[in-house]
């Protein structure tokens, strides 16, 4: 009787870990998910930040589509982008507004549907 007290109170634990082991998972692939989203935003600041003024638009859907690697999906020149990374889609488009100071704000968004079906957005902003 004893040993199956144990049994019990042993399978009880382990359930629980397992599912605290599914939960860090799932976070982990959110954090991962995030950053990437985060550094595609940060990319596109950087290259419209050396572009000259007036910023260019995204291209004709309103957005681009990209991998993790900030790869342009189907029109990408670079040879490492030639095989896409598999994980989310990530679509980046960007805006820019004169302020009223007479600088030029422009913001880049990033949006992507994770495996679960959540829909997710970052935004990164910057001021010239």
């Amino acid at each position: 009787m004893d040993v199956l007290v144990a049994i019990l109170v042993m399978v009880i634990g382990v359930t629980g870990l397992l599912a605290m082991q599914v939960t860090a998972i799932n976070a982990n692939s959110r954090a991962r998910e995030l950053v990437e989203a985060t550094q595609l935003c940060q990319d596109k600041i950087e290259q419209l930040r050396v572009t000259p003024l007036p910023l260019p638009s995204p291209p004709a859907p309103g957005y681009e589509e990209v991998d993790a690697r900030g790869c342009v999906l189907g029109t990408d020149p670079r040879p490492w982008c030639a095989t896409l990374l598999p994980g989310p889609r990530y679509r980046r488009t960007w805006v820019q507004n004169v302020m009223p100071s007479g600088s030029i704000r422009f913001e880049v968004r990033t949006t992507w549907t994770s495996a679960d079906n959540r829909t997710s957005t970052v935004s990164v902003s910057y001021v010239r």
